[in-house]
């Protein structure tokens, strides 16, 4: 894998708070970010 791939989970979070509302109110934004965390195959480091 190239090594920008290490950079994806960061890229994700800062788009997870960018399109976050904060309104205190569960993010279609955060759960679709989690599922996909979810199934994101975990790596050692």
């Amino acid at each position: 894998m190239p090594p920008k791939v290490n950079f994806y989970p960061v890229y994700d979070f800062m788009i997870l708070i960018i399109t976050d509302s904060g309104e205190g109110r569960p993010s279609p934004v955060r759960a679709a970010y989690l599922q996909h965390e979810v199934r994101k195959p975990s790596h050692p480091d």
